[in-house]
Formats: structure tokens, sequence, C-alpha cells
């Protein structure tokens, strides 16, 4: 069933305040690599996860393009330029 988009807009609004969002939407790429800079608690389980070795960012990234290239559904469009 599709939400009115009053409905809608409550729903997105509430999302958006809530606290990883809003951690995100604060914080500047230029200030979080700075030493001074204090991470958000809301943040501490993904930093953890992205720091571990080997990094699994890199091996989830590796496996989306083997996917991605294996897809047979990508039209001839899609392959002339990958």
């Amino acid at each position: 069933m599709l939400m009115d988009s009053d409905q809608y807009l409550i729903r997105l609004k509430d999302f958006l305040a809530s606290p990883l969002p809003k951690s995100l939407f604060s914080a500047h790429p230029n200030d979080v690599v700075k030493p001074s800079y204090n991470l958000p608690s809301e943040w501490e389980t993904w930093w953890d996860w992205a720091a571990c070795t080997p990094e699994p960012w890199i091996e989830l990234l590796g496996y989306y393009v083997v996917v991605s290239n294996s897809d047979d559904t990508r039209s001839q469009a899609d392959r002339q330029f990958s």
C-alpha cells in the first residue's frame, strides 16, 4: 500500500532527524580527518568494521565488481562501456 505524501514526508523528516543521518549531515569530510575530530558514537560500529585488516570494504567492492560484470541482464550498451 502506498502512503500519502504527508505521511511520507513525516517519516522522511523523522528519519533524517534520527541520530545517524543527523551525525552524517553535520560532519564535514575535511573535519573528519583532523586528529582533534571526535567520532560520533553512531559511527563506531561502521568505523571499526571499515578499519579491519584486510579491509572488508575492499572485499565487498571486489564482490560487487565480479557480480555486476557477470550479470547477464546488462544491456549491450552497458557492456560496451565497461
